[in-house]
């Protein structure tokens, strides 16, 4: 009898354990859904779910009560630990406590004048935001010299808070923000002095050379700067190369741009839409017979991109002509702190030394390589292209 009593103890504890486990699950299965965005969650009935557009924020509150969380679900080029500290350093939040804690980072401390934690928690390729509130402690008149030093955090408990983060592991949809965060940068310098900063994050490369800068990351943004391409015409006597007559900006962009990248890399470029941005005609003076600046979307790598690009044309002899292009793209949708990065990268691009050393000897050699009627050794041909490269990066 004495042995089977604590097996019976056990059985009985086990059984209240699984009773009240369920009876905790099925007080939490009460799906809600914000009805703006269509995030659902899983809570107590006197919790209620919200949505302020203008912010891109969630709330989640009990009823009758101070408890509440605020969640803004968003994506960063940054690792989890670069965007919380980025938020510290952006927000001046004066932090008391830096906790990891496992996926995430929560930070006590004090933002502006009022008490503050935060949390960052990595969810797949999201990443979730969340601020707790509780209950306001009241200002004591008089502080005794020997008392407690009262706590710089809200009045929310720790049960509470597992509470809320129980409440918000449920969370399905909702609506994603790109986080404002600041994008780290370095200068990036060829052997020719042209430079740029541009954005110093995991999985981007660029290169800088012959006055161009390229490169960027294959999902996140592109970058292309100070690319001429000399077009043959439909009837010339090159069998290679980009072929198309001379045409209008917007037609260069859709025809002669999918040649130009098919030939260099291989890639295959879709171009969907081509807009010109007002005021930009002449955009880049009157060594052009044509330029501007235009809004591009396109497919390129299985993603549908937007990009900001200047285009240009000059006729150069009966048998040929030069499209040049710079240009900066996103995915749609992506990221705007990525486009704003990739702005400064034009705005810093500097390719001045790599223009002034080859100017004069590459007018000199387009002035004097005309050959009517003639072909011209393939040789010859790739040095004149090179030349055009280095003449139109004015």
């Amino acid at each position: 009898m004495l042995k089977v009593l604590p097996r019976l103890v056990f059985t009985v504890f086990t059984s209240l354990s699984i009773l009240l486990l369920t009876s905790a699950h099925t007080a939490f299965a009460v799906p809600q859904t914000e009805e703006v965005t269509g995030l659902t969650i899983d809570a107590p009935k006197k919790f209620l779910v919200g949505y302020d557009d203008a912010t891109g924020l969630y709330t989640i509150r009990k009823k009758k009560s101070k408890t509440r969380a605020e969640l803004l679900i968003g994506t960063s080029p940054l690792t989890l630990q670069q965007t919380a500290d980025d938020f510290i350093s952006s927000s001046g939040m004066k932090v008391k406590k830096y906790l990891e804690q496992g996926d995430s980072i929560l930070l006590k401390g004090k933002l502006g004048k009022k008490s503050a934690q935060i949390r960052f928690k990595q969810s797949g390729s999201e990443l979730e935001v969340i601020r707790y509130y509780g209950k306001k402690k009241k200002k004591k008149k008089k502080k005794k010299r020997n008392s407690r030093r009262s706590t710089l955090y809200p009045r929310l408990t720790a049960a509470q808070v597992r509470l809320l983060d129980r409440i918000l592991a449920t969370r399905q949809g909702g609506r994603i923000v790109p986080l404002p965060v600041t994008i780290p940068t370095q200068t990036l310098r060829g052997t020719d002095g042209t430079s740029a900063l541009v954005p110093n994050l995991p999985g981007w490369s660029f290169d800088a050379r012959d006055g161009i800068i390229s490169g960027g990351n294959p999902t996140q943004g592109i970058v292309n700067l100070g690319i001429p391409t000399l077009v043959n015409y439909t009837g010339s006597f090159f069998n290679y190369g980009v072929k198309s007559d001379f045409v209008d900006l917007p037609t260069a962009i859709a025809n002669v741009w999918p040649q130009q990248v098919a030939r260099l890399n291989g890639g295959t470029i879709r171009v969907l839409g081509v807009q010109a941005v007002p005021g930009t005609t002449g955009w880049l003076g009157s060594s052009y017979a044509a330029s501007g600046m235009f809004t591009v979307r396109f497919t390129f790598n299985g993603l549908t991109w937007d990009a900001l690009f200047v285009s240009g044309a000059a006729p150069i002899d009966f048998d040929s002509w030069l499209w040049y292009h710079s240009y900066i793209a996103v995915p749609v949708g992506g990221s705007q702190v990525i486009a704003n990065a990739l702005v400064n990268t034009w705005s810093t691009w500097d390719n001045s030394a790599a223009n002034a050393t080859r100017l004069q000897n590459a007018l000199n050699t387009i002035l004097t390589t005309v050959v009517p009627g003639n072909p011209i050794d393939s040789d010859v041909f790739d040095a004149i292209h090179q030349q055009w490269v280095d003449y139109i990066k004015q």
